[in-house]
């Protein structure tokens, strides 16, 4: 029993590594040139590349036919367990949200390529150094960009809410910033689970959250410094603690449960208030037609 464990957890580190090498050959991208050029600075030549390239690829598509060859003998039964531990579904989280700085690094560069991200960064920067906004720089013209407002009243600073700039502006004072939004990836898919896991069984909350973690879209916004991905996560947030509130007695704990919720539902408003608006409808609508007692 154990060593069949033991198979099948081989099973999915080979199912995971040949996803991952598939992956990145599909886009284009090969482990060993990125590295390094990462490391030394120079590049390798390109027959040099082009054969490591196909190396990797075909590490990946051996990785899917031993799999198959598996399968087919019996040795991986592809079962997934009615109740999924913690650790598999915190792993589970934690790969999304490296695969979201793996996208944002390899695809992005590190750097918001979108207008409405540059004026989130903008912002970020300006609370970092305490204040709120900066004063207008000596040449207007030469500092047009797009949602950014240059006031007549003397003040430079985002035309957004500003919720996404208050969960960058941290991680940009402590010059980590590249880490802000696959952290928030992770922690979203997280506070997700713990919503899905109250009203469906543990297998298919993780499935879903399995699924969740490496969505395409969900990668592609989680690596661009936009808003969307730290509005799911404290809309998430907020829920998983409002439905944590109500199975336990009332005291300090649960008051304090409903605070933090409250915070993070508001933080959300304030983040992306044009979503927060249909939920807040739907909620209103949830409680109204909730049975009493």
């Amino acid at each position: 029993m154990v060593e069949s464990n033991r198979r099948e957890q081989w099973a999915w580190w080979v199912a995971g590594l040949s996803t991952i090498l598939t992956a990145l050959s599909a886009g284009g991208y090969v482990i060993a040139p990125l590295v390094y050029t990462r490391l030394t600075g120079s590049s390798l030549s390109q027959p040099f590349v082009a054969l490591l390239a196909s190396g990797q690829q075909a590490l990946g598509w051996s990785g899917w036919i031993c799999l198959l060859v598996w399968w087919g003998s019996g040795r991986w039964p592809l079962t997934w367990p009615a109740s999924v531990p913690n650790r598999w579904i915190w792993g589970i989280c934690l790969a999304g949200g490296a695969s979201a700085l793996l996208v944002q690094y390899v695809l992005f560069e590190n750097v918001p390529h979108i207008t409405d991200a540059t004026s989130h960064v903008f912002q970020a920067k300006i609370l970092s150094t305490g204040r709120l906004a900066a004063p207008n720089p000596p040449c207007v013209e030469a500092f047009f960009q797009h949602n950014v407002v240059i006031g007549k009243s003397g003040w430079w600073h985002t035309k957004y809410f500003p919720g996404q700039a208050l969960w960058l502006s941290p991680w940009v004072a402590m010059g980590v910033m590249w880490l802000a939004m696959p952290l928030a990836w992770t922690l979203c898919l997280a506070a997700l689970h713990s919503v899905a896991r109250r009203y469906v069984p543990a297998r298919e909350a993780g499935l879903a959250i399995g699924l969740m973690a490496f969505s395409p879209l969900g990668l592609l916004v989680s690596a661009s410094f936009m808003s969307h991905t730290t509005f799911l996560l404290l809309m998430a947030g907020g829920c998983a603690l409002l439905i944590a509130c109500m199975e336990r007695p009332d005291g300090a704990t649960r008051r304090l449960s409903l605070l933090a919720a409250g915070i993070l539902v508001g933080l959300a408003a304030i983040t992306r208030p044009q979503d927060a608006a249909p939920f807040g409808a739907v909620l209103v609508f949830a409680l109204v037609m909730a049975p009493v007692g």
